[in-house]
């Protein structure tokens, strides 16, 4: 399926953000500072590329033609596995975004703190998350879902795909992805 080769290359990059993540832990453990931008810029990267352009093209397609079949394994997969970890990305990335602003306004370390808790938790929920993704889901997806289903979400999975590129979103992503990675090389 062509959906989950685009799904599959999202996952590499969120994964690419991750390694970027824990690099920017250990600035903060060494040198006891932050760079505003830098976290800001991997919150707008985690609710913009990870959640709104990849986890929607799971959560509004490819889910619930999953939904459609009778095997109740995809139901607490999905609905009990995968839509739980997608919110806990979510308040991970909040997490961060609130520890960074409570740093800036109050200068205490234990804020530092806070922002290495979440990244760490973020990096684990997302890459345990993704690993799953690609070798049990989405195989299951390529294996049940019918003929007809896999057409759907395949084009509408382009569709989103499409729309993100022309909009330039995957690009503004990408290069901010593309600027941390080489800022935390």
């Amino acid at each position: 399926m062509e959906a989950i080769s685009i799904m599959m290359e999202d996952h590499r990059n969120i994964r690419r953000m991750t390694s970027v993540m824990n690099r920017i832990i250990t600035s903060i453990r060494n040198t006891k500072e932050v760079n505003e931008q830098d976290l800001r810029d991997v919150v707008d990267f985690c609710r913009g590329y990870a959640d709104e352009h990849h986890h929607a093209k799971e959560e509004k397609i490819l889910f619930p033609e999953l939904l459609k079949i009778d095997f109740d394994n995809f139901d607490g997969m999905i609905n009990h596995v995968m839509l739980v970890e997608h919110d806990e990305g979510r308040k991970h990335a909040t997490g961060i975004e609130t520890n960074l602003n409570k740093y800036l306004e109050t200068q205490d370390e234990k804020y530092l703190s806070g922002i290495i808790i979440e990244l760490s938790y973020y990096i684990q929920t997302l890459n345990e998350h993704t690993e799953k993704e690609d070798e049990c889901l989405y195989v299951f997806a390529e294996n049940a879902l019918p003929a007809s289903s896999k057409e759907y979400v395949d084009a509408l999975t382009k569709e989103k795909q499409q729309a993100d590129i022309d909009a330039k979103i995957v690009e503004h992503y990408l290069t901010i992805l593309e600027r941390l990675e080489k800022t935390y090389a």
